[in-house]
C-alpha cells in the first residue's frame, strides 16, 4: 500500500481491498506485514492476524519475506498461500510454494503488480481501485 506517510486510513483501505478480492474463512492464517508506525492500525484492522513489523525501504516486505522462510515447513501444512501484495520481491517465495505443489494466489492492484510476481502464480485476483489522500 506504500509506506507509513500514507497513514492509518490507507493502510484499513488496503486490507478491505484484500479481503473483499481474496475473503478470508475460518482455518485461514494472516500474517499481515507493516511498518512499525502503522503496526497499531493493523492490528486493530484485522485483529486475528499475525503482525510482522520492520521499519526502513522495503522493512514490511523483509518481515513477511522472513515470516515464511521456512518453505518446507509451511508446504507442509498448508495447500494453498495467497500474497496480498504486486511487489515482484515475492516472486521468488511463490515459485519455491508452487514447486511444493501448492497454489499460490496473488492479490493486487492492477496498477501495482509485477509481471514476475503475476506470471509466477496459480492465480491472480485483482483488487478494487481504491484513492488514497495523502496528508503530509
Amino acid at each position: 500500500m506504500g509506506g507509513p506517510q500514507l497513514g492509518d486510513t490507507a493502510l484499513r483501505e488496503a486490507l478491505a481491498g484484500y479481503r473483499t478480492s481474496a475473503p478470508v474463512t475460518e482455518g485461514d492464517h494472516v500474517i499481515i506485514g507493516a511498518n512499525p508506525r502503522l503496526g497499531p492500525a493493523a492490528k486493530t484492522a484485522w485483529p486475528g492476524a499475525r503482525l510482522v513489523v520492520s521499519g526502513g525501504l522495503d522493512g514490511a516486505d523483509i518481515a513477511l519475506l522472513d515470516a515464511v522462510r521456512d518453505i518446507d515447513f509451511i508446504a507442509a501444512r498448508y495447500d494453498r498461500i495467497v500474497v496480498g501484495s504486486g511487489d515482484g520481491v515475492f516472486e521468488v517465495v511463490v515459485r519455491e510454494f508452487r514447486s511444493r505443489g501448492l497454489a499460490v494466489g496473488v492479490v493486487s492492484l492492477r496498477q501495482g503488480l509485477s509481471f514476475a510476481l503475476g506470471t509466477s502464480a496459480s492465480f491472480v485476483r485483482l483488487m478494487p481501485e481504491i484513492e488514497i489522500e495523502v496528508t503530509l
